[in-house]
Parts: C-alpha cells; sequence; structure tokens
C-alpha cells in the first residue's frame, strides 16, 4: 500500500515539473508581457519635395509631417489585463533599404502612445529623418521598416512585430539646379 502511495506521488510530482517546464519555453518565457503589439495600420507616405536653393547651393528637403501609425495590443493568454498590459510606446527604431542597394538604419525615433490591452492607438511617425537626407538621395525610393519599443504597465519590454509587411515606401523628389 505504502508503494502505491509513493508510485502515485512520483507520478504527480514529474507531471508537475513537466507542466511547469512547458510554461517556460523559449517562445513564451515568465518574464515576457501577456500581450502582443502590432501594426495594425500603416500609412501612405506622401514624397520627401526637394528644391534647389542656389545660395547653400544644394538641396533643400521638406519631411512629410502628421503621419501616425496605428498599433493593436493583443492579449496572449488571460492574465492580460488593463491597466497592467497596456503598453507605453516610448521609441521606434526605423530602417530604410533603397532602391540602389544602399542601407540604413536603425535609427531611434522618439515616439509616445498608451495602447490599451485589446485595443488600438495611434503614435506620431517621422517616417524618414532629416539627418539621413543627402544630395545623393535625391530621385530615390526606399522600403522603411519599423519596430516600436515600450514597457506595459507592470513594467514588462515589449517591441512590436516588425513591419509594415513589405515595408513602407518613402520617394524623394528629384532636386534639379535651375538657373545659373
Amino acid at each position: 500500500m505504502r508503494l502505491s502511495h509513493r508510485s502515485y506521488a512520483v507520478a504527480f510530482v514529474a507531471g508537475l515539473v513537466l507542466l511547469l517546464g512547458a510554461c517556460n519555453g523559449a517562445l513564451d518565457h515568465g518574464d515576457s508581457p501577456n500581450v502582443v503589439l502590432s501594426i495594425s495600420q500603416f500609412p501612405t507616405i506622401p514624397p520627401v519635395t526637394t528644391t534647389y536653393d542656389a545660395t547653400i547651393p544644394g538641396c533643400v528637403f521638406t519631411l512629410p509631417t502628421g503621419l501616425t501609425v496605428t498599433l493593436k495590443n493583443q492579449s496572449k493568454n488571460s492574465l492580460a489585463a488593463s491597466p497592467f498590459s497596456d503598453v507605453v510606446i516610448d521609441s521606434a527604431l526605423v530602417s530604410y533599404v533603397w532602391d540602389d542597394g544602399r542601407t540604413e538604419g536603425k535609427f531611434v525615433e522618439s515616439d509616445a502612445g498608451t495602447i490599451p490591452t485589446g485595443g488600438t492607438g495611434s503614435v506620431a511617425l517621422t517616417p524618414i529623418l532629416l539627418r539621413t537626407l543627402t544630395a545623393d538621395r535625391a530621385g530615390h525610393n526606399a522600403n522603411l521598416y519599423v519596430t516600436f519599443h515600450g514597457k506595459t504597465i507592470d513594467n514588462r519590454e515589449i517591441e512590436s512585430l516588425p513591419g509594415p509587411p513589405g515595408g513602407g515606401v518613402i520617394s524623394i523628389d528629384s532636386c534639379v539646379p535651375t538657373g545659373g
């Protein structure tokens, strides 16, 4: 009788160890947030306009403004609850792949916004930073890729799935010297 109780106890402990071990896999370890952050809507980006300024002499770039990206905060499990799994966005990493093969990035952009658990929210996005634009970029296009970073209210770091799928496209108008 004592042997059968011990067998049940050993089987129970072994099952418990296996069950707890399955909860901490590489895909979803215990320190990860209970939500997944993704880009649900990415804007069409107007072109960067250029004008030639003979007084510099060089190109003057005008960046598109007022763009926002909609992020979605989806629950991964039953532990996700507002406000603890709400995500506070603090930055975005932006990289570019130009049509001539040149790759640039990852540039950190400061963004801010709170995305509620199970909901969506918008954050501002500057699609290209002025410091990345040089005269040789005029007349080119680039695919840009963005990953948003932040923390949940319960202080777990999170980053969005990279997006948008296939990249957003940004084009730079040609800059042609005039007059002379």
